[in-house]
């Protein structure tokens, strides 16, 4: 099931996540800002079509980034995975996206 489906709806994804909006879209998922109900606090998770994605390059993504340990990188939280997508749960960072901010500075 796609995340886009329980926005604003009182089901949960993965049981504590309750998803808030969507932040972006691509070719292969989106990324949704969702509350983790049971903390309080606010995170990003990137849904992956399996399907639209090449396996390999999903996993890779999550195996390069949960290596990654620095200040200025959202870490990675958690990651769950269904039949139909793999959902990568990362800090959320508020702000304009750095693709318009670039885009506005030309």
């Amino acid at each position: 099931m796609s995340l886009e489906n329980l926005i604003g709806r009182k089901a949960l994804f993965d049981e504590k996540y309750r998803i808030i909006g969507i932040i972006g879209k691509g070719s292969t998922g989106g990324v949704y800002l969702a509350e983790n109900c049971k903390l309080g606090t606010l995170w990003a998770i990137k849904e992956k079509s399996k399907a639209r994605a090449a396996a390999h390059d999903v996993y890779a993504e999550v195996e390069i980034l949960k290596k990654l340990d620095h200040p200025a990188i959202p870490r990675i939280y958690d990651v769950v995975e269904d039949d139909e997508n793999i959902y990568i749960i990362r800090d959320y960072v508020a702000g304009t996206p750095l693709d318009r901010e670039l885009e506005a500075a030309g």
